[in-house]
């Protein structure tokens, strides 16, 4: 099915607030105003389509309910409201009985990003259950951001991950882009990179919390991968009187790296990085490398690998 997803949906069977997605109309006057949008089978959407774009105050679940969302434009969401993507449970038939699909245990329910630019979120916005996945090669030098993030983002559950094959001279995709003020804490959840520079990369007075989660770097480039590359001023809070931002701070989470020639951590600004729990393990590589005259302080937390301090 293709659409356009700025007029996106609509049979629309209307159930307590929600929205489920059985046939693509677009009628002129469409506005997005529903609580829930459930999709209720796999959607196409063109490189030539517009975003939907969510705007201040409004509140929207997108449920993938199992089903894939093929993103071929750029940036699917614009959001500026408040945006969630959820992937629940749906029945099935099954030799003839109707058995309940745990979509999101199961890891089923995805957007894929074929333009490589997926969600621009300048408001709030949680990923809690379903698949966010690259499929971009992007030959050039122009950068895309499955998630470009100037707002609030949470990671809250649900899988991140690039699965394009490119060659080290067309790396140009960040699963996360964090800059301006932004915000990122991850909470729970998966990222699972290969074939990126960046999998994170934090700049401006963009900030990092990473309370848990598990975060693997399966292959690499021939230059290797950086999993989160700070290069962020911004401040999560005030230490002493020398008034040093901490920009990034880990409390927990699995780290771990499979390629030699790829880094966990890269620090280079001169904030402050906390680390103050957490696993980190790394095959014959650097786990961490602070490059200029930042901080890294850590306090907790089990390594396994090399630590470089340039």
């Amino acid at each position: 099915i293709s659409c356009n997803p700025a007029t996106l949906v609509r049979d629309l069977k209307e159930f307590e607030g929600i929205y489920e997605i059985k046939e693509i109309q677009t009628p002129e006057d469409y506005e997005l105003n529903a609580e829930t949008l459930k999709l209720l089978r796999n959607i196409v959407i063109a490189e030539t389509e517009s975003s939907i774009e969510i705007v201040e105050n409004q509140n929207i679940v997108l449920d993938l309910n199992g089903y894939n969302i093929e993103a071929g434009n750029e940036y699917f969401i614009i959001n500026s409201g408040n945006f969630e993507v959820i992937s629940s449970e749906r029945p099935e038939q099954l030799n003839g009985e109707t058995v309940i699909v745990e979509a999101a245990e199961e890891g089923i329910g995805t957007i894929n990003s074929i333009s490589g630019n997926t969600i621009s979120n300048s408001g709030t916005f949680k990923l809690t259950s379903g698949k966010i996945i690259n499929k971009s090669t992007n030959v050039g030098n122009t950068y895309k951001n499955i998630i470009y993030n100037t707002g609030n983002f949470e990671l809250a559950g649900g899988y991140l991950s690039n699965s394009a094959s490119v060659s080290s001279k067309s790396i140009s995709v960040y699963l996360i882009n964090n800059c301006e003020n932004g915000n990122v804490k991850i909470t729970s959840g998966e990222i699972n990179i290969s074939q990126l520079s960046n999998s994170i990369r934090n700049s401006d007075n963009g900030t990092i919390e990473i309370v848990d989660g598990k975060f693997k770097i399966s292959k690499s480039n021939d230059g290797g991968i950086t999993f989160i590359n700070n290069i962020s001023n911004g401040k999560i809070q005030q230490i002493d009187s020398n008034d040093v931002n901490v920009s990034i701070k880990i409390l927990g989470g699995q780290f771990e790296s499979t390629d030699y020639r790829s880094r966990l951590f890269t620090h280079n600004s001169d904030s402050m990085v906390r680390i103050e729990g957490g696993s980190f393990t790394s095959k014959d590589g650097t786990l961490i490398y602070n490059e200029i005259s930042g901080v890294i302080s850590i306090t907790d937390g089990t390594f396994t690998g090399g630590l470089c301090e340039s």
